[in-house]
């Protein structure tokens, strides 16, 4: 029988406190740490062509949730 996947689901910073229960210190831990970018998180920042002003952060729930429940 087939395997069923899932598509990777992106959520912000909003989706991972409120399914994970972690807080934004924590997130900004492992993302400074074990998460990958590219992989377990993204920044897309306002203008595509400059690398000036904040970007917004997504974070990819699926791989995440993956990885804390493979450790």
């Amino acid at each position: 029988m087939a395997e069923i996947t899932r598509e990777d689901e992106w959520v912000m910073e909003g989706g991972i406190v409120a399914k994970m229960y972690m807080t934004p210190r924590q997130i900004k831990s492992y993302r400074e740490g074990r998460w990958v970018e590219g992989i377990h998180f993204k920044k897309h920042p306002p203008k595509p062509d400059t690398t000036e002003g904040r970007a917004t952060l997504w974070y990819n729930y699926t791989k995440i949730n993956k990885l804390v429940g493979d450790t």
